[in-house]
């Protein structure tokens, strides 16, 4: 991937879902709407939902770039274009952070993805960074997304006109990645109560 004019949206997940899985498909599923959108797409460059993500995009005739970290031996997913290479997991979440210039897609993932998904929420909270998309297609652990973001999310839409839970333009509207028939959440969101589905 060498053209810098391609917006890149930085897709958080886990490493452990395997290919028939919910959260494999859903990623997969991503990946591939964000790359007919004409997003490049970032994230941690290994298995699960990187992967997925990854193989979606190619799919669709899209751009990869994975952010792997030297701390572990294993190679950047066969769907990666680009490999950046970090030192540390503070390196590693700092550049896809950085790499996120059309904003960013929140799977299914346990502590890592939370890590990533506070630290792009703080940025933007604090106004340390432009205000970008986040849109979060995930249950965190056993406490769903949105349960997190409660009333501060609605505030912070409110006042900054798009924040989280896939308000931002650039995921609706003419070319958004939730408008209607390009994308099917989770069948499990409709019961958030519900967390015996969580991993």
């Amino acid at each position: 991937m060498d053209r810098p004019d391609i917006p890149v949206v930085s897709v958080f997940g886990a490493n452990d879902p395997a290919e028939g899985d919910e959260a494999y498909q859903q990623a997969r599923a991503a990946g591939r709407e964000l790359a007919r959108l004409g997003y490049a797409v970032a994230n941690g460059g290994y298995a699960g939902t990187m992967e997925a993500s990854f193989r979606g995009a190619k799919e669709a005739g899209g751009a990869t770039i994975g952010v792997i970290c030297t701390l572990w031996k294993s190679p950047a997913n066969r769907y990666t274009d680009r490999v950046i290479k970090t030192r540390d997991l503070f390196e590693r979440a700092r550049t896809l952070v950085e790499l996120g210039s059309a904003g960013y897609v929140v799977l299914p993932g346990a502590t890592g993805t939370l890590v990533e998904l506070a630290l792009v929420w703080e940025l933007t909270c604090k106004r340390l960074m432009a205000r970008r998309p986040i849109v979060c297609l995930a249950f965190l652990g056993r406490v769903d997304c949105g349960d997190v973001a409660g009333p501060a999310r609605v505030r912070a839409r409110h006042r900054r006109g798009r924040f989280a839970g896939g308000t931002g333009p650039a995921f609706r509207g003419k070319r958004g990645l939730l408008r209607s028939g390009n994308y099917q959440g989770r069948k499990d969101r409709e019961d958030p109560k519900d967390s015996s589905h969580a991993g």
